[in-house]
């Protein structure tokens, strides 16, 4: 009886440690500035945890009243690189929405999308 409750507690402290340590995000992106007049430039940092079945990274955005677009990158798993800055020049005015993407094999995951506004001079 003494064994299995030595057992059972060994277990619970295990567990709780398991739980207690903070997992990573396997896919965030950040978006600055998320409001400015237009053309506005535009900085997205995507951060990708590595994983052996990551094979594409795509940062896509749309807007109604602006301009589309999706910048994709090939990635080679485990020995990607991780955190990737892309840079766009000139937003004309419009609302958008950003979202990043990585395809691991058949699985694809998204970040929630990002909002930014571009205001008009006139």
């Amino acid at each position: 009886m003494k064994f299995l409750t030595v057992l059972i507690t060994v277990l619970v402290a295990a567990l709780a440690a398991t739980r207690s340590a903070p997992a990573e995000i396997p896919l965030s992106l950040q978006i600055t500035p998320q409001q400015g007049f237009e053309p506005l430039f535009l900085r997205a940092t995507v951060h990708v945890q590595r994983n052996y079945l990551n094979t594409q990274m795509c940062l896509a955005w749309d807007s109604e009243e602006g301009e589309a677009g999706l910048n994709c990158r090939p990635l080679e798993g485990q020995y990607a690189v991780q955190t990737f800055t892309i840079e766009i020049p000139t937003l004309s005015a419009g609302e958008y929405e950003f979202q990043a993407r990585v395809a691991q094999g058949p699985t694809i995951l998204r970040t929630p999308r990002i909002r930014v506004n571009v205001l008009s001079k006139g």
